[in-house]
Parts: C-alpha cells; structure tokens; sequence
C-alpha cells in the first residue's frame, strides 16, 4: 500500500513539472496582446547596433552573437570605457563598472557594466596566434545580460579587437 502512495504521489508530482514546463515554453496565441518588453526574450530585446567607428589611436572590442544571426550586438572602447548595445529599440551606453583579468590591445577579458535598468557582464578569450595587425580575433566570449526584473540571458559571442592608428 505504501508503495501504491509513493507511486500516485510522484506521478502526480510528474505531470505538474511536465505541466509547469508546458506552461513556461508555450507560444502566445494569434489574437492575443503582445507580451509587455520585459516578458520578452532579452534576446529578441537585443537589437543590432549599426556600424561603429574608432576614434584615431582608440581599440575597440567588437562582439557579434555567435547564433544564425551574427548580429554586432556589443561594442566598447578604450577611450570611453562603456558597453554600447541597442535595447529594447533604442542606444544605450552603460558605463563600466569592473574591469579584470587580462589587458590587450586597451581591452580587459572580463568586464561589467550597469546602468538603465541593465547589467551586462562580459568575457571573452582573445586569441594571441590571430595574427592580425593592430588587434586580435576573440574567437570565444559570453555576454550576460540581467534586467531589473531579474530576467537574464547568457549568449556566446565572438569577434574582435581592433585598433586605429593615429
């Protein structure tokens, strides 16, 4: 009999995580309102930043999301220190807030920014043996991504770090 109970007990147990799960990967229905922005995926509320361009003797790091995609999705400079990403239909410049690890070509391989509701952390591996003139190709990196709401989103990306001359 007390098996009968366990058994009936994680059964039950079973089909409220499946229905849980159903609830949670359900798709709205036409006809139905949009979900407000913050109900969004942070990745469809990731818009694609336009073409940057370097200031004369700065490094940029350059960030494209390594999905079917491959939008710039991030952008920061030596001479500004700030994340610059388009959210939710508009720029935004979140200033740096932590800085660490390795420092190349006017960039650090783990960084953090926060500002308008957001904190972004960041890091990336450079790779040295790139063999590119004035920068290197970061071939690995994750961007995270955390609203005010706590929602939050982990992404691969990859890219570049790129220097003009003077």
């Amino acid at each position: 009999m007390n098996h009968m109970i366990y058994n009936m007990r994680l059964l039950t147990a079973g089909l409220a995580a499946l229905g849980l799960a159903a609830c949670a990967t359900a798709q709205p229905q036409t006809g139905t309102a949009p979900a407000a922005a913050s109900d969004q995926s942070l990745r469809q509320r990731l818009g694609v930043l336009p073409p940057q361009a370097l200031e004369a003797g700065a490094c940029g790091l350059f960030l494209w999301a390594r999905d079917s995609r491959a939008d710039l999705v991030f952008f920061t400079s030596d001479s500004d220190s700030q994340a610059h990403i388009a959210f939710d239909g508009r720029a935004m410049a979140l200033p740096r807030t932590l800085a660490d690890g390795e420092f190349l070509f006017g960039q650090y391989t783990r960084q953090q920014f926060a500002g308008d509701a957001l904190n972004l952390s960041l890091a990336v591996q450079p790779d040295a043996q790139s063999r590119m003139i004035g920068g290197t190709v970061v071939r690995h990196g994750t961007l995270s991504i955390e609203d005010a709401k706590g929602w939050s989103i982990v992404m691969p990306v990859a890219g570049m770090i790129a220097c003009k001359s003077a």
